[in-house]
């Protein structure tokens, strides 16, 4: 009975340490995600900053064409 209980204790020390183990890699997995969902946020935030500065420079670029084809 004693050589029972020890080996149960020592399969639920066994368990918890595993678990423990498992948490921390959930946890550094989650704040992994959290910190790539700010990066695209931001990357979406100016996103349309950088589209309308490649349009202004596209339309800068037509007018300039339009202008030598006359």
């Amino acid at each position: 009975m004693i050589g029972e209980i020890a080996r149960l204790e020592k399969s639920i020390l066994s368990a918890r340490s595993e678990a423990l183990k498992a948490t921390a890699g959930l946890s550094e997995e989650i704040e992994r995600a959290k910190q790539e969902k700010a990066y695209w946020v931001l990357q979406q935030k100016f996103a349309p900053l950088r589209e309308g500065k490649l349009l202004t420079t596209k339309r800068r670029r037509m007018r300039q064409t339009e202008g030598n084809d006359a």
